[in-house]
């Protein structure tokens, strides 16, 4: 799960820093924010931010280990 979410704060910081990047470059920080994949990319970003801390709440909670050490399969 903590890899996933490490890949979406990358993803949306690096989508999100791309129009200052093309208002530096190029003067036109629309270019970025029209193109086909920037708004895909936004919500991918979040969604791997979000989603796997939902899923593992909501298929994660049917274990509970009594007595000695049980794994959970």
């Amino acid at each position: 799960m903590g890899f996933l979410r490490f890949i979406g704060v990358l993803t949306v910081f690096g989508v999100g820093f791309s129009p200052f990047l093309t208002q530096q470059l190029w003067n036109d920080p629309f270019m970025i924010m029209q193109a086909w994949w920037y708004t895909p990319a936004i919500f991918a970003g979040f969604a791997l931010i979000f989603v796997p801390a939902i899923l593992s709440n909501i298929f994660g909670v049917g274990c509970a280990a009594s007595g000695a050490a049980r794994a959970c399969h």
